[in-house]
């Protein structure tokens, strides 16, 4: 099995509401085998760095589908289902606001790295343009 230690995935358009959603940034191409679209299993124990980013887009695309919240959203990384970091749009009466964060995990053979919307009120509408994830080994531990 061809396992790697660094990729990057985006994804064009994630529409959620409910309970935070797993990203699913669909089938990788020319990507590792442990990366399935939508968890990252970690081959080798390491600091890794991680850049997460995404446009909230609380526009109605029309054809009577409602509007995205203008509320605070995060797109969060978990680590065995604990958030380990986030990019965090705050609420803003704009149509559409960038948000990103990089950060430094430690990661141990065999965890499991995923992605996560979130949004302050659970019943709101999550419309997540251009995600970005990508994942990167540093250094040995």
């Amino acid at each position: 099995m061809s396992t790697k230690t660094a990729f990057s995935a985006q994804l064009e358009l994630h529409t959620s509401t409910g309970a935070p959603c797993q990203l699913d940034f669909g089938t990788p191409q020319n990507g590792p085998r442990n990366w399935d679209g939508k968890s990252f299993e970690v081959a080798k124990d390491g600091l890794y760095a991680i850049t997460v980013s995404y446009v909230r887009d609380s526009q109605s695309p029309g054809d009577g589908v409602p509007a995205g919240t203008q509320d605070d959203t995060n797109l969060r990384v978990t680590l065995d289902s604990k958030v380990v970091g986030y990019a965090w749009a705050g609420e803003a009466s704009v149509s559409r606001q960038a948000a990103s964060s990089t950060f430094i995990v430690p990661m141990f053979k065999g965890s499991t790295l995923s992605t996560e919307d979130w949004a302050e009120e659970a019943g709101e509408i999550r419309r997540f343009r251009h995600c970005v994830l990508t994942v990167f080994r540093v250094a040995k531990l």
